[in-house]
């Protein structure tokens, strides 16, 4: 526990520096950084390492849509992925399956769009995109702690007991209040430090409730997906990369969620303005 309480506050202080740069190019190379790991960690688990031209295909559009996005070439990166996936699958037809090369294409455009949906909040909005980015990761980790420590002292009825035995439907009903709860704090704090720097923020606090009701579901989501994944490959970490959590698949597998679902959300809900 304690290696997990130290690992998790050194990477709370390395985003708080990122999210201080977020409208530069530190923000595009910490998700190039995620994405690439990511991809790496999801599809190594599942057996690429036996196929590295695969996997080096894949790892590299995921480290390059970032920047791709910021000079509107994304769709460029992503036809070239197909291409050579399609390339690749030809001349290696006889020592993978399709499925497998199907899987490799879902992952990596799936979690690149995922994470790049993290700078469509700051670009689509230039007076609440910081606070859309702290909503999708404080949304993903409030509803987690939250949902953990209910479930710990209250849960009794198990919510997914093959997929995650430890999950309550208790659990589920704390992580929502506590994400609701601590999003309204959040928002209020974020409304404080703006004012003290001469920046009127006006917030829906209607809207937040039902955004953050929506973003307690995306990142349970998220979370049960990832295990089922795990579960059906047999592994209990995807890597190694934080001691105490496991890899980055482990630690953001709820923001893969959040984050899109927030980008989708707020396209017909204002929040903050």
């Amino acid at each position: 526990m304690k290696q997990r309480v130290i690992s998790g506050a050194l990477c709370v202080l390395v985003l708080a520096l990122v999210l201080f740069f977020y409208n530069t190019l530190v923000l595009e190379a910490a998700i190039c950084v995620l994405s690439a790991i990511a991809v790496y960690e999801m599809l190594s688990a599942n057996g690429f390492l036996e196929h590295k031209p695969f996997l080096y295909a894949a790892v590299s559009a995921a480290a390059i849509l970032p920047y791709a996005e910021k000079l509107n070439l994304a769709p460029v990166v992503i036809a070239l992925f197909l291409v050579v996936a399609v390339v690749l699958t030809l001349r290696f037809h006889s020592s993978i399956k399709f499925e497998k090369i199907s899987f490799l294409v879902l992952v990596t455009l799936g979690i690149s769009l995922s994470f790049n949906c993290i700078l469509y909040l700051r670009n689509e909005n230039a007076n609440g995109g910081l606070f859309y980015i702290l909503v999708a990761f404080g949304g993903a980790w409030f509803a987690d702690t939250g949902a953990y420590f209910t479930g710990r002292f209250l849960g009794k009825h198990k919510l997914s007991p093959v997929i995650s035995p430890k999950k309550t439907v208790e659990g589920a009903v704390g992580g929502v209040i506590s994400n609701v709860l601590l999003l309204c704090l959040l928002a209020l704090v974020y409304q404080k430090i703006s004012a003290s720097q001469g920046v009127e923020v006006s917030v829906s606090y209607l809207n937040l409730c039902i955004l953050a009701v929506a973003v307690a579901f995306a990142g349970m989501a998220g979370d049960l997906i990832a295990s089922v994944i795990k579960r059906q490959i047999g592994i209990k970490d995807y890597g190694k990369i934080i001691p105490g959590h496991g890899g980055i698949m482990d630690r953001f597998d709820s923001i893969l969620f959040t984050a899109p679902v927030i980008y989708f959300v707020t396209q017909y809900i204002a929040v903050i303005g």
